[in-house]
């Protein structure tokens, strides 16, 4: 059973019985088929849009503020938020301070699966 056996029979083994054995494990094996699929099917749900900040606004933060959070949602560090958004480091800094008081998370993974959670699926 541990080297990847999942049932056995005994000998003498009665034609009926291996028979209902073999039909067993073929209905296990469809089994366990249909559950990967279904865990498959709600891994593939997850598909956050990111077109637009403005259901992040929906979390109490002005548009500057969720156009921020929509950065760090997408892996981006406060350097390259910086650059993209046309402001200083020091201001995405800020940003993200007041993001972390409002929505009341501590750090920016917290704020990132909070935005995750408020933005809409494709």
């Amino acid at each position: 059973m541990n080297l990847g056996a999942d049932d056995y029979l005994t000998k003498p083994v009665m034609k009926d019985e291996l028979l209902a054995a073999i039909r067993s494990r073929f209905d296990r094996q469809e089994a366990h088929a249909k559950e990967l699929q279904a865990q498959l099917a709600d891994a593939n749900r997850f598909n956050p849009n990111f077109d637009s900040p403005a259901p992040l606004e929906t979390l109490g933060l002005t548009p500057r503020e969720a156009e921020v959070l929509l950065w760090v949602a997408q892996g981006k560090s406060n350097g390259d938020i910086a650059i993209i958004c046309g402001m200083a480091e020091k201001t995405v800094k800020k940003h993200l301070g007041s993001v972390f008081e409002k929505l009341g998370v501590e750090n920016r993974n917290a704020a990132a699966m909070r935005a995750l959670e408020a933005l809409p699926r494709r």
